[in-house]
């Protein structure tokens, strides 16, 4: 068998495998929607064009072209050119993050938990190494690059939202509060102190996510300039 047609194969049976992943993703998805959870428009779209994107993959991979990988709307166009596989993972990744942070806000720690085993299970036979050897400039550059799109922007996203909730909750029991008995009005207090705190934690946070931002940025542009050195020496 050819290279080409060994790393044909590789790339199909890592899609079959993300086509378990995604089922799970599906599933927990509608469980959250049953539940009552007002699902994100954003992570059925991710859904659908991950679906499509896998069914593809699982018969031409190779003749997925970047331009139509990026045609499928998602949380990760524009981040992984013609590597369908990390296309996909990316778009998994993110729904992941999203269900889990929906289910923890809105029906509590424990459950979110149980979904967040049932998503790392799914995701163990898939462990391999994140990034590839790197074994040129252009590589680096477009590693540090795709770690700024692919995950740092999603994060402080998710961070904002985690926040947004914490406010609304503040608001609530605050009102509340005020129209109750001591006791229960003491409570609910304690529960805006303890709100307060989490999202000064989570502003923090996000502070140190901007940095590691800006990190990022700087390294793409010192490997440039690495890159330009080496080109003209």
């Amino acid at each position: 068998m050819t290279q080409a047609l060994l790393k044909k194969e590789r790339i199909k049976g890592q899609c079959d495998l993300l086509e378990k992943t995604w089922d799970i993703l599906n599933e927990i998805s509608a469980d959250l929607k049953n539940r009552g959870v007002n699902v994100a428009p954003e992570i059925y779209t991710s859904l659908r064009s991950t679906k499509t994107l896998i069914v593809q993959c699982q018969t031409n991979p190779s003749e997925l072209t970047p331009r139509e990988i990026d045609s499928y709307l998602g949380f990760c166009v524009g981040c992984c050119g013609q590597d369908v596989v990390s296309r996909i993972k990316c778009e998994l990744r993110n729904v992941e993050d999203r269900v889990i942070i929906q289910a923890m806000n809105e029906l509590g720690d424990e459950y979110a938990l149980k979904l967040q085993q049932r998503t790392v299970k799914a995701w163990e036979p898939l462990h391999e190494r994140i990034v590839p050897d790197i074994e040129n400039f252009d590589q680096a550059i477009k590693v540090e690059r795709d770690v700024l799109s692919g995950y740092q922007r999603v994060i402080e996203e998710n961070i904002s939202y985690w926040i947004a909730v914490e406010e609304d909750i503040i608001d609530s029991y605050t009102k509340m509060a005020e129209r109750s008995e001591s006791k229960v009005g003491a409570t609910l207090t304690r529960l805006v102190e303890d709100s307060k705190e989490q999202i000064e934690v989570l502003r923090s946070i996000r502070e140190n996510f901007r940095k590691i931002a800006a990190d990022e940025v700087n390294h793409a542009k010192m490997l440039g300039e690495l890159a330009e050195e080496k080109s003209t020496a």
